[in-house]
Protein backbone atom coordinates (compact mmCIF):
# COMPACT_ATOMS: atom_id res chain seq x y z
CA UNK A 1 0.00 0.00 0.00
CA UNK A 2 1.54 3.24 -0.77
CA UNK A 3 1.62 6.17 2.14
CA UNK A 4 0.34 9.23 2.22
CA UNK A 5 3.54 10.55 2.83
CA UNK A 6 4.98 9.18 -0.34
CA UNK A 7 1.62 10.68 -2.24
CA UNK A 8 2.36 14.12 -0.82
CA UNK A 9 5.69 14.35 -1.35
CA UNK A 10 5.43 12.75 -4.95
CA UNK A 11 2.36 15.46 -5.54
CA UNK A 12 4.68 18.38 -4.69
CA UNK A 13 7.74 16.87 -6.92
CA UNK A 14 5.40 16.70 -9.93
CA UNK A 15 4.09 19.96 -9.09
CA UNK A 16 7.41 21.71 -9.04
CA UNK A 17 8.59 19.93 -11.70
CA UNK A 18 6.12 21.24 -13.93
CA UNK A 19 6.22 24.26 -13.07
CA UNK A 20 10.08 24.52 -13.32
CA UNK A 21 9.31 22.77 -16.91
CA UNK A 22 7.00 25.75 -17.95
CA UNK A 23 9.09 28.04 -17.05
CA UNK A 24 12.53 26.76 -18.63
CA UNK A 25 10.05 26.10 -22.04
CA UNK A 26 8.97 29.97 -21.91
CA UNK A 27 12.66 31.07 -21.18
CA UNK A 28 13.85 28.85 -24.12
CA UNK A 29 11.58 30.36 -26.87
CA UNK A 30 12.00 33.66 -25.38
CA UNK A 31 15.67 32.94 -25.81
CA UNK A 32 15.43 31.93 -29.53
CA UNK A 33 13.73 35.04 -30.31
CA UNK A 34 16.00 37.74 -29.17
CA UNK A 35 18.85 35.72 -30.68
CA UNK A 36 17.15 35.70 -34.19
CA UNK A 37 16.06 39.54 -33.82
CA UNK A 38 18.65 41.53 -32.03
CA UNK A 39 22.65 41.07 -33.04
CA UNK A 40 23.54 42.12 -29.42
CA UNK A 41 21.32 39.14 -27.43
CA UNK A 42 22.77 37.07 -30.42
CA UNK A 43 26.63 37.99 -29.06
CA UNK A 44 25.62 38.36 -25.74
CA UNK A 45 24.67 34.44 -25.58
CA UNK A 46 27.00 33.33 -27.92
CA UNK A 47 29.76 34.78 -25.01
CA UNK A 48 27.07 33.37 -22.44
CA UNK A 49 27.09 29.68 -24.13
CA UNK A 50 30.89 29.73 -24.79
CA UNK A 51 31.30 30.18 -21.08
CA UNK A 52 28.98 28.18 -19.84
CA UNK A 53 29.79 25.03 -21.86
CA UNK A 54 33.23 25.91 -20.52
CA UNK A 55 32.19 25.12 -17.23
CA UNK A 56 30.33 22.57 -17.57
CA UNK A 57 33.06 20.79 -19.31
CA UNK A 58 35.42 21.94 -16.35
CA UNK A 59 32.80 20.90 -14.01
CA UNK A 60 32.83 17.74 -15.26
CA UNK A 61 36.87 16.66 -15.85
CA UNK A 62 37.84 18.44 -12.38
CA UNK A 63 35.64 16.29 -10.43
CA UNK A 64 37.73 13.24 -8.84
CA UNK A 65 36.80 10.23 -10.26
CA UNK A 66 37.67 6.76 -9.48
CA UNK A 67 37.96 6.18 -14.08
CA UNK A 68 35.55 3.33 -13.82
CA UNK A 69 33.70 2.85 -16.90
CA UNK A 70 30.27 3.95 -15.25
CA UNK A 71 31.80 7.33 -14.46
CA UNK A 72 33.49 7.46 -18.49
CA UNK A 73 29.51 6.57 -19.18
CA UNK A 74 28.62 9.32 -17.20
CA UNK A 75 31.15 11.98 -18.38
CA UNK A 76 30.50 11.37 -22.15
CA UNK A 77 27.43 12.26 -22.45
CA UNK A 78 27.53 15.40 -20.56
CA UNK A 79 31.01 16.49 -22.67
CA UNK A 80 29.03 16.61 -25.60
CA UNK A 81 26.14 18.41 -24.19
CA UNK A 82 28.80 20.96 -23.38
CA UNK A 83 30.66 20.87 -26.47
CA UNK A 84 26.90 21.33 -28.23
CA UNK A 85 26.41 24.28 -26.16
CA UNK A 86 30.08 25.67 -27.24
CA UNK A 87 28.85 24.89 -30.86
CA UNK A 88 26.06 27.40 -29.99
CA UNK A 89 27.61 30.15 -28.72
CA UNK A 90 29.66 29.92 -32.08
CA UNK A 91 26.78 29.91 -34.26
CA UNK A 92 25.35 32.82 -31.74
CA UNK A 93 28.42 34.90 -32.87
CA UNK A 94 27.76 34.09 -36.89
CA UNK A 95 24.10 34.78 -37.20
CA UNK A 96 23.20 38.02 -39.03
CA UNK A 97 19.70 39.60 -38.70
CA UNK A 98 18.87 38.92 -42.36
CA UNK A 99 19.56 35.59 -42.07
CA UNK A 100 16.63 35.13 -39.33
CA UNK A 101 13.99 36.24 -43.18
CA UNK A 102 16.10 34.94 -45.78
CA UNK A 103 16.59 31.84 -44.81
CA UNK A 104 15.05 28.27 -46.04
CA UNK A 105 13.33 26.68 -43.50
CA UNK A 106 15.24 23.55 -44.38
CA UNK A 107 18.22 25.82 -43.02
CA UNK A 108 16.82 27.15 -39.89
CA UNK A 109 15.12 24.06 -38.54
CA UNK A 110 18.71 22.16 -37.90
CA UNK A 111 20.39 25.61 -36.84
CA UNK A 112 17.47 26.47 -34.26
CA UNK A 113 17.35 22.71 -32.89
CA UNK A 114 20.97 22.89 -31.77
CA UNK A 115 20.38 26.49 -30.67
CA UNK A 116 17.36 25.49 -28.55
CA UNK A 117 18.90 22.00 -27.21
CA UNK A 118 21.80 23.97 -25.85
CA UNK A 119 19.49 26.76 -24.26
CA UNK A 120 17.57 23.86 -22.53
CA UNK A 121 20.34 22.56 -21.73
CA UNK A 122 22.36 24.67 -20.41
CA UNK A 123 19.29 26.26 -18.09
CA UNK A 124 18.69 22.52 -16.83
CA UNK A 125 22.07 21.91 -15.69
CA UNK A 126 22.02 25.06 -14.16
CA UNK A 127 18.74 25.05 -12.17
CA UNK A 128 19.93 20.89 -10.76
CA UNK A 129 23.10 22.32 -10.39
CA UNK A 130 21.91 25.09 -8.11
CA UNK A 131 18.99 22.77 -6.50
CA UNK A 132 21.76 20.69 -5.45
CA UNK A 133 24.08 22.88 -3.97
CA UNK A 134 21.25 24.56 -2.06
CA UNK A 135 20.35 21.22 -0.54
CA UNK A 136 23.79 20.49 -0.07
CA UNK A 137 23.71 23.62 2.00
CA UNK A 138 20.80 23.30 3.74
CA UNK A 139 21.55 19.38 5.51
Amino acid sequence: MVSPTLIFNGSISGFVGVLLGIIISLIVNCTLVEISISSFFSLYFGFLFVVVGGIILWRIFSQDSADSKESQAKRRPLAAFALIIILSGLICFTLEQHWYRSRSPLMKVPLYTILGTAVAFALTFSVVDLVNYVLGFLQ
